[in-house]
């Protein structure tokens, strides 16, 4: 019978404590204090044994160890477990269920709400997923934003620009629409001149999500370090100068790597991301690529996450006034 390293620690933990911890009185283990406490009460008691969470496993555990011990008066055992996860694999429940399940009048039972994956805990991440995060109807499950983030993916572009469609007057794209009436003048409130033919709001939503999704720092620096390696890599080599090999300059990479290595390397929420690809950089001599691009990069995560949250526009010509706020990424 298997159960978790972890839930094995916690367990033991509770097992060899003694009670009282401090103080001139003898102390007791869990047991002993049990059995002093269940010679006071009538035969047959009801020994009530709970938690939460790891506390519910721990329950479980603990009851059925209590089951092999000999209180003398026969205490009938219930346990209740709220939101927790297994012990144990599938030998552990059939073990349980021998022991305490089957046995009445002894009961089981277990509270756990459906949509936590915590009292699942041992299921793959694939049937988390799949039963209990099934998939919303929404613009995260619209084949356009699957299209748009396929394209982003098998291209590895890094920087890329998604906006939604603006008319400009005096272009055909404003003539065409005008005589079309999908057209929407004087209404600074909408992040588009344009009438869609799909839904307003699904559209701006279907273009938050494609902008939190492709510009995930893993994403970003996984589609630079493509390009790094395969593009960036034939660029024309400038050859060294007094001019770029300055003092002046050195001492001007030497600040802004500080900068970028104590924001985003130290205090960022990427930070893992960030030191693999810095790392790499740095192995290879490439301090201007990480120079370059985890400036850029960095810029593009906190307008993403700006704009995934509704506080930037979904045009650039959009007459929709912002609030000029960014989250930091730390």
């Amino acid at each position: 019978m298997l159960v978790a390293q972890g839930a094995m620690q916690a367990f033991t933990e509770i097992t060899s404590a003694t009670y009282p911890p401090t103080g001139d009185v003898s102390k007791l283990n869990m047991t002993d204090a049990l059995s002093a406490l269940l010679a006071k009460m009538q035969t047959n008691p009801t020994l009530y044994i709970t938690g939460h969470s790891l506390g519910g496993a721990m329950a479980t555990m603990l009851a059925m160890y209590l089951m092999t011990w000999d209180f003398g008066n026969s205490p009938t055992f219930a346990v209740y477990t709220f939101a927790a996860p297994t012990a144990g694999l599938q030998t552990f429940a059939d073990a349980y269920d021998q022991v305490l399940t089957n046995k009445p009048p002894n009961q089981t039972w277990r509270f756990y709400n459906i949509w936590d994956a915590v009292p699942n805990a041992w299921a793959t991440l694939n049937t988390v997923s799949s039963t209990f995060y099934p998939a919303l109807p929404g613009p995260t499950q619209t084949e356009d934003v699957k299209f748009l983030l396929d394209f982003v993916e098998k291209s590895q572009i890094p920087l890329l620009t998604m906006n939604l469609l603006q008319a400009l007057p005096r272009t055909p794209l404003w003539d065409r629409l005008e005589r079309e009436h999908r057209l929407i003048e004087n209404d600074d409130s909408l992040e588009s001149n344009v009438v869609f033919k799909m839904p307003y709001d699904e559209v701006v939503a279907m273009w938050r999500e494609c902008m939190r999704v492709a510009y995930q720092p893993e994403a970003l620096f996984g589609r630079y370090e493509h390009q790094v390696r395969v593009a960036y890599a034939n660029r024309k080599r400038l050859p060294n100068s007094p001019q770029r090999a300055s003092w002046r300059n050195i001492r001007r990479a030497l600040i802004m790597l500080s900068r970028i290595f104590w924001f985003v390397g130290v205090k960022g929420d990427y930070r893992r991301v960030f030191w693999r690809y810095a790392l790499a950089r740095l192995r290879r001599g490439e301090i201007e690529f990480l120079i370059s691009v985890t400036l850029l990069a960095h810029h593009l995560i906190l307008f993403a996450r700006e704009a995934s949250a509704g506080r930037r526009n979904a045009s650039n010509y959009s007459a929709k006034p912002i609030e000029e706020v960014l989250v930091a990424a730390e």
